[in-house]
């Protein structure tokens, strides 16, 4: 059987490698083979082990540098590996057929978070703020997927004005059909509905302007090339007089500077986000620092 199995991950490595390739097991190969194992077999257990938790990382508004909103971001101490962001598992979430089942968790907790904070007056309806949320693909598609939200509105006693959920830019260009009809079942609810991960693509703006966006987030990614090129302030000031034109609220993802801070402000940006005005912060944290807002 050891035979057979050590045969069958040089196969595996060979195919990975491209046509027409060889390989030779060796024991790094297995030891490679066992820890995706280990790692896959501790993910599927992460719920159940108590092993995910949500950070919550603020959006500031661009003049005033108040917290606007908050955006929930998925962790998972991983015990070997430490405490691992979302984009270091969530492709081997997928994989694995857990990226729903952990997206729903995630907005679960989150609704539940944001119920105590509406409790201890930190956060307030009537303050224009939103706590956003991100959105698989399978939740999207997923015809049962607006009734579980508007559950945990009602589990939490939460007006919908105070949720707001990222559609990444990818999703929302799909097509599918379930997911379109969610969308506007959702923004009929009072939900607010965010394009993110947006990545300068002008014909997408076009192809969802038929869709009630609440705002649009640029992806962190395109910051520093929007900084460092010539065209960039023209390329930035044509793309937030176009959502603007739209009615979305445009909010830059992954600022890291007072200088992008306020470059994108002079230029027309309401939101920012990002490691400049504060990292993602568990939910002690997060709470200490909206109760420092108050005063």
């Amino acid at each position: 059987d050891t035979l057979i199995r050590n045969a069958d991950i040089a196969m595996y490595r060979s195919k990975s490698s491209g046509k027409d390739q060889v390989a030779f097991f060796n024991e790094a190969m297995r030891d490679s083979v066992d820890r995706k194992n280990d790692l896959e077999r501790r993910l599927r257990k992460a719920i159940q082990d108590r092993r995910l938790n949500l950070h919550y990382q603020p959006i500031v508004h661009s003049s005033t540098q108040k917290i606007i909103g908050l955006e929930a971001l998925l962790r998972w101490d991983s015990g070997n590996e430490g405490v691992l962001p979302a984009g270091q598992f969530i492709q081997v979430a997928e994989r694995l057929g857990l990226c729903s089942i952990f997206s729903d968790w995630a907005l679960l907790t989150a609704g539940q978070q944001l119920g105590k904070w509406m409790d201890d007056n930190l956060i307030k309806p009537d303050d224009d703020f939103r706590l956003s949320i991100n959105v698989c693909a399978d939740q999207l598609t997923d015809p049962e997927f607006p009734s579980r939200v508007n559950s945990v509105l009602d589990q939490n006693n939460l007006p919908p004005s105070l949720l707001a959920l990222d559609l990444a830019e990818g999703i929302v260009q799909s097509g599918h059909p379930q997911a379109k009809s969610n969308m506007l079942k959702l923004h009929e609810m009072g939900i607010a509905l965010n394009l993110d991960d947006f990545s300068q693509a002008f014909p997408t703006l076009q192809e969802v302007s038929d869709i009630p966006f609440f705002s649009l987030k640029l992806d962190q990614n395109v910051v520093p090339a929007l900084l460092d090129n010539p065209n960039g302030e023209h390329i930035l000031k044509a793309l937030v007089v176009l959502a603007h034109r739209l009615g979305f609220v445009v909010v830059v993802e992954g600022v890291e500077s007072e200088h992008a801070g306020q470059w994108f402000q002079s230029h027309g940006c309401d939101g920012l986000q990002g490691y400049h005005y504060s990292r993602p912060l568990p939910a002690p944290e997060m709470e200490a620092l909206l109760k420092s807002q108050q005063h």
